[in-house]
């Protein structure tokens, strides 16, 4: 019995985790790590992480980002006639981390593109001002984002340049992403109806500096370039020159997000933006050609933005400016 019960303290004694022995802590207080799911419904990714090919490129220095919406709509009454439309967007973008790749602290390079296909029923059936489908607008194959952006100070500083559209950076919100119409959904309507403000899926040449001084506020400048052809779909977001009747419009815009700890709780958070846009050099598409050189505009716009529910939000504008 004696053996017996030496030979039982001891196999007790080696199942022990060895910093439990040495800190005398009791079995009972040791729990093990839980295994990580592989399941895919718990991953973070649609196509998973391709046998860890995803990992790997992630460690060398690259991410792929996709993204695929669609929407579907009919118009059952009124407008000009009755009829469904079909429409849907899809990114693929690649983000090559520089620093991974050659050791350059803070700097990554961005290059994506889109497809966009089907039709809308505002022009069809409807006729309503704000299109109804918000994936529709430029139908075609896109090259979007070509960029370079350059980080400091622990993230909080930052310059961007290359080709890209303002709406990456200004006058947008993620809550503008939850609906389907434009009368609500995308950016702020009267800055693209009162200016050349370039809007995803079209890009231009353009640069931006942003500061974000606290959490909870930034401070952002942007210089791109305007063309009137900017919302030709024809050019693939392939023309990548500069003409000499192009002009540049600038824009600054002030961020603030309240930091609301009822809305965090929530988990959503209201923010309020004023931007000033300034253009130079170039006329509108409306103008005459001889009024072209010299054409100055400028606006300023207000809009506030505040959650209602964790997925659902409120929004308003202010604007004042001459087209």
């Amino acid at each position: 019995m004696k053996h017996t019960s030496l030979s039982l303290l001891v196999a007790a004694f080696a199942a022990l985790p060895a910093p439990a022995l040495l800190a005398g802590t009791p079995a009972d207080a040791v729990t093990p790590a839980a295994p990580s799911s592989t399941r895919w419904v718990d991953g973070d990714y649609f196509t998973g992480d391709w046998g860890g090919l995803r990992t790997d490129l992630a460690a060398w220095g690259l991410t792929v980002d996709a993204y695929y919406v669609n929407n579907f709509a009919g118009n059952v009454s009124g407008g000009f006639d009755q009829g469904s439309e079909y429409a849907d967007n899809a990114y693929l973008g690649l983000l090559f981390d520089l620093e991974k790749i050659w050791g350059w602290d803070g700097a990554s390079f961005l290059v994506s593109g889109i497809n966009r296909s089907g039709d809308s029923i505002t022009a069809n059936y409807v006729g309503s001002q704000y299109d109804s489908m918000q994936v529709v607008g430029g139908q075609t194959i896109f090259l979007y984002q070509v960029l370079f952006e350059q980080k400091w100070a622990d993230d909080r500083a930052s310059l961007k340049i290359g080709r890209f559209s303002a709406s990456d950076d200004f006058n947008t919100s993620s809550l503008y992403g939850y609906y389907m119409s434009n009368a609500f959904d995308g950016n702020l309507r009267a800055v693209l109806f009162n200016t050349q403000f370039s809007a995803y899926p079209f890009a231009t040449w353009g640069a931006r500096v942003r500061f974000d001084p606290t959490p909870e506020s930034n401070l952002q400048f942007g210089i791109f370039q305007a063309q009137d052809d900017v919302f030709d779909r024809d050019l693939h977001g392939l023309d990548f020159g500069v003409e000499s009747g192009d002009g540049v419009w600038m824009i600054t815009q002030l961020g603030w997000t309240p930091p609301s700890a009822a809305m965090r709780r929530r988990g959503c958070r209201g923010t309020t933006g004023l931007a000033r846009t300034i253009r130079r050099g170039k006329g509108t598409r409306s103008s005459a050609p001889g009024k072209r050189w010299g054409t100055r505009t400028a606006s300023m716009c207000m809009g506030t933005r505040w959650c209602i529910g964790k997925r659902q939000a409120a929004t308003r504008a202010w604007c004042s400016g001459a087209p």
